[in-house]
């Protein structure tokens, strides 16, 4: 994809439109590797066509691998995640108890646990939008904090109702006195693959982000504002699987700090982490912790947003995230030139594997060879896609289209090495997508030059006796081996 500002690079203007797609790309690298080439975002700073023709032109030929590429002023600029330093203590000075403040979605448990942080820190006014009234739970915390000396205002009114927001601003009409921060946690997720998404997924979730904050911007131009949060996700940072949209609309809010503080307007993005309670934690927590990504406690997110509130930062992702494992899994099926400059991964020593199998392997002819590479990778596929032992996968069957995912795929790499005693590439079952290429992978280019190479005894090209290993097997197996090594590239 190409666009002209979607992305917050130097300190060039960006151009609101087109940020979406940003984030939306990300996810298409995850979903569609194969089809996948990159994100170029030209310098929107830069009036000479003949200028931004050779810069697409100079990435469709470059091979260094980078696919999240920005150029300013003349240079080439690529994506990288670092880490941030420490964040500064909270600012020790409270909340004016004369103003109020506003958090959209302020009636979900997450808007409650910063409504309540708020209070916490000297808000006397707490404006909590929504579009239903508050039970259950929710209203259990709201009379919690009115009974602590919080006077709690309860506006129905949807975000991106521009009517609606203005309203809350214009202290002429209101019960509450002048907003002086704005929380912008307002959302909504539904799953879906980008191949299967219709517009008005799309438009859903972008409804409460983008033009929601495009509102918020709008009527609090004039405002006096300390803050302007938006809570963001770290999904928009690396990517998520089944959220296009939700990626997209939160890019967004990540490129919305950046240019509200560009134009002197408080401006901060936090790219969350999952928080517990919330609906993603709820259905996919032990997915996610199989990736390496944990479900971030209250305590240690509401701490961050003590200590950001008062700092200068514009964009901070806050998440616990295992790198161990989640690196492997993120470059499953891609290199991510984006993680290149966190810590690097540890080095492992191969294992010592397993010591009969690598026996077997050496001792076999390398037809036999190519066989019990099979069956190992059979056993272990089987074994990592929750299948019987005795219902293997197909040879020929692909690997994703037998239900193997990013997660399961860094398993069978793990149980392969462990086996064999070797290192193997992250993407090594999305390039060698079947049991029968993996198979020849792990045989001709990993295993081949590990292992002796064969002796033939005198005599054996003038008996014509088949070895010892293949002497018992059927002719089919027979042939099937044999086109397996005629099929071998040389």
């Amino acid at each position: 994809a190409v666009t002209s500002g979607g992305v917050a690079a130097g300190n060039a203007a960006t151009t609101a439109a087109q940020t979406p797609a940003w984030g939306l790309g990300r996810v298409v690298a995850l979903e569609h590797p194969e089809t996948w080439g990159g994100l170029i975002d030209l310098d929107p700073a830069e009036p000479d066509a003949d200028s931004h023709a050779a810069a697409i032109v100079a990435e469709l030929l470059c091979s260094d691998g980078e696919d999240q590429v920005a150029y300013r002023d003349g240079d080439r600029l690529v994506a990288r995640l670092e880490r941030a330093e420490r964040l500064p203590e909270p600012d020790p000075a409270a909340l004016d108890p004369t103003a109020a403040y506003l958090v959209t979605g302020g009636r979900g448990a997450l808007g409650l646990r910063v409504a309540t942080r708020l209070a916490e820190r000297g808000a006397r006014h707490l404006v909590l939008l929504g579009r239903r009234p508050p039970t259950g739970q929710a209203a259990q915390v709201i009379r919690k904090l009115a009974g602590s000396g919080v006077t709690v205002h309860l506006p129905d009114a949807d975000v991106a109702d521009s009517p609606a927001m203005a309203a809350l601003f214009d202290t002429t009409g209101t019960s509450w006195p002048a907003i002086r921060g704005v929380v912008h946690a307002a959302g909504v997720f539904t799953p879906v693959p980008v191949d299967a998404m219709t517009w008005r997924d799309f438009r859903d979730v972008l409804r409460a982000k983008v033009e929601g904050t495009l509102v918020l911007g709008a009527v609090t131009a004039t405002a006096r504002l300390d803050f302007f949060v938006m809570f963001s996700s770290a999904s928009s940072v690396w990517g998520s699987a089944l959220a296009g949209h939700y990626v997209a609309a939160n890019h967004f809010l990540d490129v919305m700090a950046h240019d509200r503080v560009r134009r002197g307007l408080p401006g901060l993005a936090v790219n969350w982490g999952w928080w517990s309670d919330s609906e993603m934690a709820a259905h996919h927590a032990g997915y996610f912790e199989a990736m390496g990504l944990s479900v971030l406690p209250d305590e240690e997110g509401l701490d961050a947003f003590d200590r950001l509130l008062g700092s200068s930062r514009v964009q901070v992702t806050v998440a616990p995230v295992d790198w161990a494992r989640f690196r492997p899994v993120l470059s499953a099926k891609r290199d991510r030139p984006l993680l290149a400059d966190l810590d690097p991964e540890p080095v492992v020593a191969a294992g010592e594997g397993n010591a009969a199998l690598l026996d077997r392997l050496a001792a076999a002819h390398p037809a036999a060879r190519r066989r019990l590479a099979e069956e190992l990778v059979q056993r272990e596929t089987a074994a990592v896609l929750g299948r019987a032992p005795d219902d293997p996968p197909e040879r020929d069957l692909g690997f994703f289209t037998a239900g193997m995912d990013s997660i399961t795929s860094v398993e069978l790499k793990t149980r392969l090495e462990a086996a064999l005693g070797v290192r193997l590439p992250a993407t090594v079952a999305f390039e060698h997508p079947n049991v029968a290429a993996l198979a020849g992978f792990l045989v001709h280019d990993v295993l081949e030059p590990l292992l002796p190479a064969e002796e033939p005894e005198a005599g054996d090209d003038a008996t014509g006796e088949l070895p010892a290993d293949l002497a018992g097997l059927p002719e089919d197996e027979l042939l099937r081996l044999l086109e397996a090594e005629l099929d071998r590239p040389e």
